[in-house]
């Protein structure tokens, strides 16, 4: 083959290569979004599932009591102990939320304990769920904050004005036939289920594994 070959063989396949890059590189950078968005896409897809029911065998049934439709937690204005905002999103984590308008009594101490040892019971998945102390009174004593913070290093204190939470769970909250009643909120914000005093350790167990598996753990 002449040089004249050579060259004009070269220069078709550069001409090729760099008529192609552009659209290589369209789909690199299409790879990489799809690939950031994936997880939040499976958590949405997961609770929407939950939620509808849609692609669940009918002999799965949530032990909860769903809330339709799931109400988006950040519309509420919360605050850490120390005053500064709290930011849900920023964990991507499931949690509990226990709303409480005063320092803990009997059934708040044994609805700690119960979502503490869910918590733990969780295994491997633990780290897919939270406990939220929601305060909806006055601020709590030093005295108590030092207790939670014994006895359950791993729950966090969060606080909202009561007015303001009043208006966001009427809609759903339970009648008074369900007394202190806590939620269910999923990585995305949305409160979606809520338990009594009648739900059980193992009903507890059975729900969250059902949904953190399905949304491919944390």
């Amino acid at each position: 083959m002449g040089i004249c070959a050579y060259t004009e063989l070269y220069m078709s396949e550069t001409t090729s290569a760099t008529t192609s890059a552009p659209g290589e590189n369209s789909k690199s950078k299409a790879a990489i979004f799809f690939l950031i968005g994936l997880p939040v896409i499976t958590v949405t897809l997961s609770t929407l599932m939950y939620l509808t029911g849609m692609g669940i065998p009918t002999s799965t049934t949530n032990k909860g009591t769903l809330i339709r439709p799931a109400k988006q937690i950040d519309t509420l204005k919360l605050s850490d102990v120390n005053g500064a905002t709290f930011n849900y999103h920023q964990s991507g984590r499931w949690s509990f939320i226990l709303p409480e308008t005063r320092a803990c009594d009997e059934v708040c101490d044994q609805r700690l304990y119960l979502t503490r040892q869910v918590h733990i019971a969780m295994g491997k998945n633990a780290d897919a769920l939270r406990r939220i102390y929601l305060n909806r009174g006055p601020s709590l004593s030093p005295e108590f904050l030092e207790y939670l913070d014994k006895e359950h290093p791993k729950l966090r204190v969060v606080n909202v004005d009561e007015s303001e939470w009043l208006g966001f769970s009427e809609e759903f909250a339970p009648g008074e036939s369900e007394e202190n009643p806590y939620y269910l909120v999923d990585p995305s914000g949305f409160v979606m289920m809520y338990y009594a005093a009648d739900n059980d350790y193992k009903e507890l167990i059975k729900d969250l594994k059902a949904l953190i598996s399905r949304a491919g753990g944390h």
